[in-house]
């Protein structure tokens, strides 16, 4: 994410506040599986999470914030991902071999 994406994004410190962004985070990656972007509206990702309009907004200046957001979310995951599989370094070109199909899994999986 931009310099300038993230500065729009209010992180959340506390462990109630972190719940409720993944809350809009999910609704809203349900909201994109079921209807795609274009049918993504800060009201149905309210009503999705439970919440009310002016919670999201608390957290996301938008709906683009919010979907960058999820974009941040799943690089963290794969980063995370791709750190374990190369934790050790390869004893020899097979050992090499089965790492590159690791992270093709791990990039897969996510």
């Amino acid at each position: 994410m931009s310099v300038v994406e993230t500065e729009h994004i209010r992180a959340p410190q506390q462990a109630r506040s972190q719940r409720r962004v993944e809350q809009i985070l999910d609704s809203a990656k349900a909201l994109i599986l079921e209807h795609g972007y274009a049918g993504l509206k800060m009201t149905g990702i309210a009503s999705t999470a439970g919440i009310t309009i002016s919670s999201i907004y608390q957290y996301f200046p938008n709906k683009h914030a919010i979907v960058a957001g999820l974009a941040q979310h799943y690089l963290d995951i794969n980063h995370q991902g791709v750190a374990e599989v190369l934790s050790t370094p390869p004893a020899d070109l097979d050992e090499l071999s089965n790492i590159g199909i690791s992270l093709l899994d791990v990039y897969y999986t996510m």
